[in-house]
C-alpha cells in the first residue's frame, strides 16, 4: 500500500497486518516508513500477540522513475498481490498548487494523487492478475470527488491558482470502477471521512491557526483508525468480494438517493455503501480517463512491453 507511514494509511496497514497480511509499505521517506513498520509490529504484538510481517520500500508517486523502480523491486520478490491499497495523497488546508519539479509542468497534486497511482497499478498488473481469488484494488477517494470534473487532460497540466485535488479524487473513484470493467478485479473507491489526520498539518498553517484547528478537529472529526474502516472493509470484507463496478464506501450513513450532505459529515457508522458522483459509473468517463493517463505515460508503460489494451 502507498502512503502508509502516517494517518489513515498507517492504521489501514496495521489493520491488514493484524488480519495476517504481509504488508508492503511504499513510502517517500524510508526513515518514517521504518518507524511506521516498527509501530505496526509492536502494536500487533501487544494487541493480538501476532508477529506482523512488514516490508518498507521507497516510493515517490510524483516521480515516475521511482514508481517503476518500486514496482520492479516488488515484482522481483513476489509473484502475486492479493490487495493493492492506493492510499497516498497530498492536499490539505491552505495547500498551494504546484508544478512538478522535473520540468514537465505537470500538476503536482494530480500526478501524486492519481497519475502515479495509475502507473503503479499498470506496472503491478501481472501480480494482481496472478492472485486467487481475484485481487482487490482499493482507491482512496474523498467526499471532495463530488466537486471534481472529468476534463482529465486539463487536470494533468499545472495552472497557477487552480486546485486539482477534487478532480484527482474523482479520478481515483473512476479508476476503481474501470479496474472492475477492464480486468475483472475488485476495485472499490473509499471515502475515509472527515479525519483528524496529518494531511491538515503539513506546514500549511500558521502557529495560531494550528492552535485553533487541532483541538477543533480532534473534537469533531473521526480518528485515523475510524478513517481506515472503509479501506479495510474494501480490502477484506466478504461483502465486496464480488463488487460490481462503481462501488463507493463512506463512513457515514447516507440515503442512496441523496448522498449529500450525509457523505460529508456525521456520526461514524463503519463502512457503508454510498452513491458516488455519476461520473464514477459512467463507462465513457472511465474509458477516457484510462486513455488520457495511458497516453501521458506512454514511454513508461512501453518500457516493459506493456501495450495499451482495447476498451
Amino acid at each position: 500500500m502507498t502512503g502508509a507511514n502516517a494517518g489513515v494509511g498507517r492504521h489501514t496497514a496495521r489493520g491488514l497486518a493484524r488480519l495476517g497480511f504481509r504488508v508492503i509499505l511504499g513510502v517517500r521517506s524510508e526513515t518514517r516508513g521504518k518507524e511506521a513498520a516498527d509501530w505496526i509490529k509492536a502494536s500487533s504484538k501487544a494487541a493480538h500477540r501476532l508477529s506482523a510481517t512488514v516490508d518498507v520500500f521507497q516510493l515517490d508517486l510524483s516521480d515516475f522513475d521511482s514508481v517503476c523502480s518500486f514496482s520492479q523491486r516488488v515484482s522481483a520478490r513476489w509473484s502475486s498481490i492479493d490487495v493493492l491499497v492506493l492510499n497516498a495523497g497530498i492536499g490539505g488546508m491552505n495547500a498551494v498548487p504546484e508544478a512538478t519539479s522535473d520540468g514537465a509542468a505537470d500538476d503536482l497534486t494530480f500526478r501524486t494523487n492519481f497519475v502515479g497511482h495509475f502507473l503503479l497499478l499498470r506496472k503491478l498488473e501481472p501480480l494482481l492478475r496472478s492472485a486467487s481469488p481475484p485481487a482487490r484494488v482499493v482507491c482512496l477517494s474523498s467526499v471532495m470527488h463530488r466537486s471534481g470534473n472529468t476534463n482529465w487532460s486539463s487536470a494533468l497540466r499545472f495552472e497557477a491558482g487552480r486546485s486539482t485535488y477534487s478532480t484527482s479524487k474523482l479520478a481515483m473513484a473512476v479508476l476503481a470502477a474501470e479496474v472492475c470493467r477492464r480486468w475483472e478485479l475488485k476495485g472499490v473507491a473509499v471515502n475515509p471521512g472527515a479525519v483528524n489526520s496529518e494531511i491538515w498539518y503539513r506546514g500549511q498553517l500558521s502557529g495560531w491557526q494550528e492552535s485553533f484547528v487541532k483541538p477543533t478537529f480532534r473534537a469533531l472529526f473521526l480518528t485515523s483508525e475510524q478513517g481506515a474502516a472503509t479501506s479495510l472493509a474494501a480490502a477484506t470484507d466478504p461483502a465486496f468480494a464480488t463488487a460490481e463496478a462503481g462501488v463507493y464506501l463512506s463512513p457515514y450513513r447516507s440515503p442512496q438517493t441523496t448522498p449529500m450532505p450525509f457523505d460529508l459529515y456525521g456520526p461514524f457508522a463503519g463502512a457503508r455503501r454510498c452513491m458516488p458522483h455519476p461520473s464514477v459509473r459512467d463507462t465513457c468517463a472511465g474509458t477516457e480517463l484510462w486513455r488520457v493517463a495511458s497516453e501521458h505515460l506512454r514511454s513508461f508503460l512501453d518500457v516493459d512491453g506493456q501495450q495499451e489494451e482495447p476498451s
